[in-house]
C-alpha cells in the first residue's frame, strides 16, 4: 500500500512516498523528493521490489492520485507483473493504514519548531526513523506489540 505526504521544511515542502507491506506494517520502500511525480513513487516501489524480491504476482494498492494513475505507472506495474488496485473516487478508508502511519511519523519525527531546516536534515531524520526505529524497534498493537521486523521473524520461524 502506498501514499504520498508533505514534509515541512523551513523553506517550503518536500514529499515523502512510502510503500507499506500490510502483512507486517513494514515500510519496504520509501523516497523523499522535491517534486511529487510518478518517478518518486516508482523509485520507492523499485526499492520495495528489490527488498522483497517477490516470486509471485503481488497487488499494490494506492489512492487515485495522478502519480498512481499515470500511464507511466500503469506500464511500469504491468512490466513488473504487479496488479494495481486503487480506491474508489472519494473513498479513503481502504488506505487508512498509511494515513495512520503519516500521523505517527509526523508526531514522532517533525522537530518541535514544526519543520526541518533543510532537505538534508529531513532525509537523515526520516532515514533514521524508518530504517532504524520504525521497522526494527517500534511496537505495534496490531502486531501483538512487536516491531514489524520482529513480527516477520516470528512468522518465519513458524514456517
Amino acid at each position: 500500500m502506498s501514499d504520498i505526504t508533505y514534509i515541512p521544511l523551513e523553506s517550503g515542502w518536500v514529499y515523502l512516498v512510502v510503500w507499506m507491506d500490510l502483512f507486517s506494517r513494514m515500510i519496504v520502500g520509501w523516497r523523499i523528493g522535491e517534486e511529487m511525480k510518478t518517478d518518486l513513487v516508482q523509485s520507492a516501489l523499485d526499492q520495495a521490489i528489490q527488498r522483497r524480491k517477490p516470486t509471485e504476482k503481488i497487488t499494490i494498492h494506492a489512492d487515485r492520485g495522478t502519480q498512481y494513475t499515470s500511464r507511466q505507472m500503469q506500464e511500469y506495474a504491468k512490466s513488473m507483473g504487479l496488479i494495481q488496485s486503487m480506491s474508489s473516487t472519494g473513498y479513503c478508508f481502504d488506505n487508512a493504514h498509511v494515513e495512520s502511519f503519516w500521523s505517527t511519523l509526523k508526531n514522532e519525527t517533525i522537530p518541535e519548531r514544526g519543520y526541518f531546516l533543510d532537505f538534508h536534515e529531513a532525509r537523515m531524520c526520516l532515514f533514521e526513523y524508518l530504517e532504524g526505529y520504525y521497522n526494527r524497534t517500534r511496537f505495534h498493537s496490531s502486531l501483538g506489540y512487536l516491531s514489524p521486523l520482529n513480527f516477520e521473524q516470528k512468522q518465519t520461524c513458524r514456517n
